[in-house]
């Protein structure tokens, strides 16, 4: 029985919203780390990618019915 139940709350967890959320996490530090070794222009297309994810990540939620209390912890 408890399989079930951490099934469940990975089901809650894994969502796409959610991997995008946390694929964005991710990438902060490869864009800190580009910026600092001047790297402008990578880090400025790796930034822009993440803030594209904000939007998607927000939208999908919403379209596919997969909001979840940490998808709005991590978003806000």
């Amino acid at each position: 029985m408890p399989r079930l139940r951490v099934l469940e709350v990975l089901t809650g967890i894994l969502t796409v919203p959610n991997l995008l959320t946390f694929c964005r996490l991710l990438a902060l530090p490869a864009v800190i780390l580009l910026f600092r070794y001047d790297h402008f222009i990578a880090a400025s297309l790796l930034f822009l990618g993440a803030m594209l994810t904000d939007v998607i990540d927000g939208w999908l939620a919403r379209l596919m019915d997969q909001r979840s209390r940490l998808g709005l912890y991590l978003d806000s």
